[in-house]
């Protein structure tokens, strides 16, 4: 019972980051035709498809980390468990902030039955949405802090024409 509970709360856990995290299947390279493919290929649950198309995009750009993400999503649909970890991890190796296949690696590991590995994702991707944050709210506060030297300057400005 325990361990079906923590199952379920590691599966919403990740929903619930995918969520937060923005995750949906990422935005590759618009203007390369195989991606573009795979992406509809992928929209259509024609995972075969997908799989042909976007071995072609990763090899014509091995370090591409979205195609390494969205080929990994589409053999891990297939049930080729053994392939999908492999381009997970070339697309960690490439990008080891990258939300997306942090995500998918849970799912991965979940239907590995292999929960702890799960959830030391989530907690991976929990970081990354923590410094997501951190880093907007920085932008935010510099913004602002921007804003109010020009206001300052204005105002000065101002005063001085006025004399």
């Amino acid at each position: 019972m325990k361990s079906l509970f923590a199952a379920i709360t590691l599966v919403l856990g990740l929903v619930f980051m995918q969520a937060l995290a923005f995750a949906a299947l990422p935005k590759a390279q618009p203007d390369n035709p195989n991606i573009a493919a795979g992406r509809k290929a992928i929209e259509a649950k024609d995972f075969k498809s997908a799989v042909g198309n976007l071995t072609k995009a990763v090899q014509e750009n091995p370090n591409d980390a979205d195609a390494h993400t969205m080929l990994g999503y589409s053999y891990r649909k297939l049930g080729t468990f053994d392939k999908s970890m492999e381009h997970y991890q070339k697309a960690l190796k490439i990008d080891s902030n990258h939300r997306s296949t942090h995500e998918y690696l849970g799912e991965l590991y979940l239907d590995m039955n292999q929960p702890a590995n799960a959830e030391k994702q989530l907690q991976a991707l929990k970081k990354l949405v923590l410094s997501l944050e951190n880093a907007r709210s920085t932008t935010t506060s510099r913004k602002q802090s921007i804003s109010t030297k020009r206001i300052i300057l204005v105002r000065q400005q101002s005063s001085k024409e006025s004399l």
